[in-house]
């Protein structure tokens, strides 16, 4: 089997080599692409303990044992992939990852619905995001940070979701997350946190740097009530570029669909060009570099 192409060394990531890639609908773990933002934790499978908290009528501690032996297992297979894929595809290449078009890879994955663990901690009915955070610490913003991302709760408590512990029927190797990760099939990977520590029931997104400034989706009312302060010409040219090209949409939100999901609902006439735009995604992506606004 060939190697994975390696971008980076230090954080480790490495794509799939496109060929072997496309032999098979599941991608084999060696061919996994591996996307890691720091170095990868080292964590004790006996010591782990995964808190659920926040806004919930009984926070919730459980051990990888408690985890795999005290809740139904789930089974869902999902491709996930680095909101980055193809960015050395680009002229000029932005920054980020040199990625060719292999960070992508589709898998079996094991666990609990995270649905069932929100039900078992008794989720506020009033909170509208579910946050997590990472064991790892990568650097952003020149501090060694956890790692955080977060999803809407209507995503959270969708069966597909998952804490998973498996991954092809076997435990998570440690670059894809060992001993828990969540898997949220549609989302960007970077949702899909991995060395899940903590999760947590919110009001708002998760206030990370990688949910805020790296990758992110944004929602109107949250640009309006000033989160993010009123975009500069360069923005709004921005926005009134995406809505021409891509379209957008207005309700429901498509919250965490790729670009080029959306792209696919435009030309399959389920968007109306010119709809309103309701996407960000801050990537490092020059053509696709926060807008979020209404026309």
């Amino acid at each position: 089997m060939e190697p994975l192409i390696v971008r980076t060394e230090d954080p480790l990531n490495a794509e799939a080599p496109l060929g072997p890639l496309v032999r098979s609908h599941l991608t084999p773990t060696p061919l996994f692409f591996i996307r890691n933002h720091g170095a990868v934790p080292a964590v004790d499978a006996d010591a782990y303990r995964l808190t659920l908290d926040g806004d919930v009528r009984e926070p919730v501690v459980l051990s990888l044992r408690e985890l795999r032996d005290g809740w139904p297992a789930a089974t869902v297979t999902a491709t996930l992939a680095c909101a980055g894929n193809r960015r050395n595809d680009q002229t000029p290449v932005p920054a980020g990852v040199p990625w060719g078009a292999g960070a992508i890879g589709n898998a079996v994955w094991t666990g609990v619905r995270l649905a069932d663990l929100l039900a078992a901690a008794g989720a506020s009915d009033a909170a509208r995001h579910v946050a997590f955070t990472g064991l790892d610490r990568p650097v952003a913003e020149g501090t060694a940070q956890p790692f955080a991302a977060s999803i809407p709760m209507a995503k959270a408590l969708s069966p597909e979701v998952v804490v998973a512990y498996e991954m092809d029927g076997e435990p998570l190797a440690p670059e894809h997350g060992f001993p828990v990760r969540v898997v949220v099939p549609g989302y960007i990977g970077a949702r899909s946190v991995k060395w899940l520590a903590g999760i947590s029931v919110r009001a708002s997104q998760s206030p990370s740097f990688f949910q805020l400034r790296d990758d992110e989706i944004v929602l109107l009312d949250e640009w309006h009530a000033g989160t993010y302060g009123i975009p500069d010409a360069k923005t709004i040219d921005a926005i009134r570029l995406c809505a021409r090209l891509e379209g957008m949409l207005t309700d429901p939100v498509y919250e965490g669909k790729s670009m080029a999901a959306l792209i696919d609902l435009v030309r399959s006439g389920r968007i109306e060009p010119g709809s309103r735009v309701l996407y960000a995604h801050l990537g490092g992506q020059p053509a696709l570099n926060a807008y979020s606004a209404a026309f």
